[in-house]
């Protein structure tokens, strides 16, 4: 039996068996309405899912799979041509059918993803099409027909043979250095990373096998896109809800050494010696006191871990203790700020402080202190206290961070007022600071739009 252990993106629990809700979102053959939930289990939940799994316009059906994670929630998805014709003749939609695992925190998500991935792939229309009461969809708008929830059982030879099928297929279908390219954006914490070199849908073993030589911190929070069925896909949108998105694009290397070994290691099964941590060394005393780390990826900086249950706090000290990870969209964060969210300044200041005092060996500078200041960013804005003023002070025009860029988290004039308690003149220098701060096109336009609208507000 061909081990299963080692792969960093399993570490933590293993449960015997996963239970999971089932739903059907497309077409209803025959019917007026346009997309719709055509069937589901129990206790799916179906509030705007359609949405969070989006690909764009969809014109260009395809069989396929991905898989999304949202937080606790995550979904393992396949998509494939609709046999359905609507009341006007049209045809050629996309049908998509996915299974809703509820993930307890213990348990590692890419779990879920080689246990559920082949599931659902084989799964087909033929749960509501061919049903006796299929009439009622064509009859009533707002019908769903119910269907039964479901176990899968974790078996560890069969865990281990998906594990084996996955990197077999990811070995026949690509090029070694897209993997590597791959690896290399991820581990950078670039959004969206790009998986380049790709002429047809992953297996749905290939695709989960992408997350085992991640660490679990990464390999949780990713959502792929296994294709884009779309003519004219809007990247940027499609960015805004998937970390891996398949297109042949010219990709940046970032860290080309840590991205080699780890696709090496995924490719040859070897995944003791791909990411194996090695120990925080600290320069002697009579040299300035920077902790330095000999890079390797998963490594993970000694940060004061938050007392608070606020599942915000416990992301972003996911982030601030990744060496790998250097840079976090706002918007991608799971959790919410809210308008009477309290955090703690002192342990958000001291993160700052340590971060920037830890720089490993071999880091970018530039990188390393753009993560330190999307940490005081969201210490402005977590934290809107004079304390945290004083701490941290007002960035200077080296910063690739604009100090507000955090405030993309605030919805509206309730959240947005949170910000005064910086005080009148410390907020007005953050603000002229992140107006004055456009390096990154990516994101600037964003945030020039929110400050906009808090100006008219």
């Amino acid at each position: 039996m061909k081990r299963r252990a080692g792969w960093p993106a399993l570490e933590g629990s293993l449960p015997s068996v996963i239970e999971y809700e089932r739903g059907v979102w497309g077409k209803v053959h025959g019917a007026r309405t346009d997309f719709r939930w055509i069937a589901r289990s129990a206790h799916f939940a179906e509030t705007d899912l359609q949405l969070r799994l989006s690909l764009g316009a969809e014109d260009v059906p395809a069989s396929f799979q991905m898989w999304r994670s949202l937080g606790d929630r995550c979904y393992a998805v396949t998509c494939y041509p609709s046999r359905a014709i609507d009341a006007e003749g049209r045809r050629g939609f996309l049908e998509k059918q996915m299974l809703e695992w509820r993930r307890p925190p213990e348990v590692p998500a890419a779990l879920g993803a080689l246990l559920l991935l082949p599931r659902v792939a084989a799964m087909t229309d033929g749960i509501w099409w061919e049903r006796d009461d299929v009439s009622d969809l064509q009859a009533q708008a707002d019908a769903v027909l119910s269907i039964v929830r479901g176990e899968s059982v974790m078996a560890e030879e069969t865990l281990a043979d998906t594990i084996e099928r996955g990197r077999e297929a990811l070995s026949s279908a690509l090029d070694p250095r897209s993997l590597e390219q791959l690896y290399d954006q991820l581990l950078a914490g670039a959004h969206p990373a790009w998986l380049t070199g790709l002429r047809r849908p992953l297996s749905p073993e290939a695709l989960a096998a992408l997350l085992l030589p991640l660490p679990r911190d990464i390999a949780d929070r990713i959502s792929i896109a296994g294709w884009i069925p779309s003519s004219r896909p809007s990247f940027d949108d499609l960015a805004s809800r998937w970390d891996v998105l398949p297109d042949d694009r010219a990709v940046a290397s970032l860290a080309p050494e840590k991205a080699h070994a780890t696709a090496r290691g995924l490719l040859q099964g070897t995944p003791a010696n791909v990411l194996e941590p090695e120990p925080i060394v600290v320069e002697p005393k009579s040299s300035p006191a920077v902790a330095r780390t000999i890079l390797r990826p998963g490594m993970r900086l000694r940060l004061r871990a938050p007392d608070s249950d606020a599942l915000l706090l416990h992301e972003l000290h996911q982030f601030a203790t990744s060496v790998d990870r250097r840079w976090l969209d706002p918007r991608s964060l799971r959790h919410r700020i809210g308008a009477k969210g309290s955090y703690p300044s002192d342990l958000l200041c001291e993160w700052v402080e340590t971060v920037r005092r830890q720089r490993p060996v071999h880091v970018d500078q530039g990188q390393w202190a753009a993560k330190a200041d999307l940490l005081r960013s969201a210490a402005y804005v977590l934290a809107p206290t004079p304390a945290t003023i004083q701490a941290m002070g007002i960035p200077d025009l080296t910063s690739r961070v604009p100090a507000l860029i955090f405030g993309l988290m605030l919805d509206d004039r309730r959240e947005w007022n949170r910000l005064f308690g910086l005080g009148a003149e410390p907020l007005q220098k953050l603000i002229k600071q992140s107006r004055d701060c456009a390096r990154s096109p990516a994101w600037a336009p964003q945030l020039g739009q929110w400050l906009q609208r808090w100006d008219r507000a």
